[in-house]
């Protein structure tokens, strides 16, 4: 009985020492070329502190493997590539993507033109998580013009333990932020590609199932800010505004699977959101009287499966 004890406990403690989290760093280099930004992910040890691993985006980066490679920027080690090619094009955004989600579209069958480069995602930079959410994002544009061809993502989730427990292709193009619920549940992200005068890809937001990779929940009303998540526990966060002043607001409770959301007009509205509680908002009103909204009584709710 003694010796099945002690194993319990050597157990525990291996599995103890063994934890991890996952940690995402800024850099900031001098080059002779400028100012050289890079991010780095590390998986650190919670107890010794010390990092065991690490992700290499670079490597990681599907779009850094491509065939037709002209030339490595000075900045960094993402590549950009030349494609003289219909065809090559019509294989890195298929026909059938262009069709459902292309809004101006320039690129005539039969031939093309044009540059590739490529940028990249990260569901967190703040704090430490136990789970990531990588997107890397795939544009064309033509020679000399900021106007963009093409645009589309894979995303990637990781645990802390370094377990690709997600992946999906052929994505509509991730634009900045994506986030990822505290369980790795839910993937949540803002897709959409524009540039000075046109939009490729309208503006909107998906929340994604990533046991049953099914799209959840979907809005492409207005202009999406967010989402973020990592502030509050179990909390993934965005909004959508709608136009003559309308905002909504969204407050995804990943734990209860139940999204909140809120409407109402920023010209009129005179109450200051102060804080997010575990039940509601807590406002404070243009005489300085805090009040709360509770998510279940005053808010919009939808269950999210």
């Amino acid at each position: 009985m003694k010796s099945i004890l002690t194993l319990i406990l050597l157990l525990m403690v291996s599995n103890f020492s063994s934890a991890q989290i996952i940690q995402v760093k800024k850099n900031r280099t001098q080059t002779i070329n400028g100012t050289l930004n890079t991010v780095s992910v590390y998986l650190v040890d919670t107890t010794s502190k010390i990092i065991s691993d690490s992700l290499d985006l670079h490597s990681l980066n599907p779009y850094n493997h491509l065939p037709y490679e002209i030339n490595s920027s000075k900045m960094g080690k993402d590549k950009t590539y030349e494609i003289n090619s219909f065809n090559e094009y019509d294989k890195l955004f298929p026909a059938n993507y262009r069709s459902k989600y292309f809004i101006d579209y320039f690129v005539d069958p039969g031939k093309y033109n044009g540059l590739l480069s490529s940028t990249f995602s990260l569901s967190s930079y703040e704090k430490p998580v136990n789970y990531i959410a990588v997107a890397f994002n795939l544009f064309a544009r033509p020679n000399y013009s900021d106007q963009i061809d093409g645009a589309i993502s894979t995303i990637f989730v990781f645990d802390n333990k370094k377990n690709l427990v997600y992946k999906k292709e052929n994505v509509l193009c991730v634009d900045n932020d994506i986030a990822i619920s505290d369980d790795g549940k839910y993937l949540a992200f803002r897709y959409g590609a524009a540039w000075s005068d046109g939009i490729l890809i309208k503006s909107g937001v998906q929340i994604v199932n990533t046991k049953t990779d099914a799209i959840v929940f979907e809005e492409s009303n207005g202009y999406v800010e967010g989402p973020s998540s990592g502030y509050y526990p179990d909390l993934i966060q965005f909004s959508c505004y709608l136009g003559n002043y309308f905002v909504r607001d969204y407050y995804f409770n990943t734990k209860l699977s139940k999204l909140y959301s809120l409407q109402y007009n920023r010209h009129e509205k005179e109450e200051t959101l102060i804080d997010i509680k575990p039940d509601g908002l807590l406002y404070m009103d243009r005489n300085g009287e805090e009040y709360i909204l509770l998510f279940d009584k005053d808010l919009e709710v939808q269950i999210i499966k």
